[in-house]
């Protein structure tokens, strides 16, 4: 191999472990929100998605910090994967169980949390 593609070769091994662990939860958390939740949740987490606008009740707002201190990280993270009437909320909040895992749903919860810190 020559001096180059060594060094080449080098720079990606070293930097391949530091993309994959470099918070995909984040990213992952991000992503599936702005997909999926912010219909309904909005873009800025206050509750007034374009969908949300029709819904009775109306959508959760993360940005309520009283609101969202009311809530623990497991409860949250048990809205996200079996949906609002699990939790005693609203039947209208699906389940998402199939299409994220715990961790991500962990994840989601974190950036819940960083709408009411604002």
């Amino acid at each position: 191999m020559s001096p180059r593609l060594a060094t080449i070769a080098i720079g990606i091994g070293l930097s391949a472990p530091v993309l994959c662990t470099a918070a995909p939860d984040e990213h992952a958390a991000a992503g599936f929100y702005a997909r999926i939740c912010a219909v309904c949740h909005g873009p800025g987490g206050d509750g007034k998605g374009p969908a949300g606008v029709a819904l009775n009740p109306k959508p959760a707002n993360f940005t309520d910090a009283t609101r969202m201190a009311k809530r623990s990280d497991a409860e949250l993270v048990q809205v996200i994967l079996d949906g609002g009437q699990a939790a005693g909320l609203s039947p209208l909040m699906p389940p998402f169980r199939d299409s994220v895992s715990e961790a991500d749903a962990a994840a989601i919860v974190a950036l819940l949390r960083s709408f009411a810190a604002r």
